[in-house]
């Protein structure tokens, strides 16, 4: 059951399992009736998520979508586009990290080099060795 003033919107567009808590319009509003400043609206949400028994931040799911982005191949300008960053620093932070990821997946296999076949070496004559 949703929190008073939100509804759910099932997704994604191929029907899966997602269900997603959205504020309706009258939730986005503060008591006061005027919008939510971000760290008021992290804390609806945050508290949002608790009622339906899930953990969640506002936050965390900016971290989680910049992270999906970045692993996708969104360049640093398409991360700044989509997440409001006026600077490049947190852009590049996130397609590092997706960088350094994809390249490791990659260099993993190069440490263990050719795969050598296994030789059959005849064991050592008489009088090697102690007897």
């Amino acid at each position: 059951m949703s929190p008073p003033g939100t509804q759910e919107n099932v997704g994604p567009a191929d029907g899966g399992p997602l269900t997603t808590v959205l504020p309706t319009r009258r939730a986005r509003l503060s008591k006061r009736g005027t919008p939510f400043v971000k760290e008021s609206f992290g804390n609806w949400f945050r508290h949002a998520c608790r009622e339906e028994g899930c953990p969640g931040s506002t936050h965390g799911l900016r971290k989680a979508g910049a992270t999906r982005a970045a692993e996708n191949g969104a360049t640093v300008n398409q991360l700044m586009a989509l997440f409001g960053w006026k600077t490049e620093k947190m852009a590049l932070l996130y397609t590092g990290k997706a960088d350094r990821k994809h390249l490791a997946s990659i260099a993993g296999p190069l440490l263990l080099g050719a795969q050598k076949t296994n030789e059959k070496i005849p064991h050592l004559g008489s009088g090697c060795g102690y007897e």
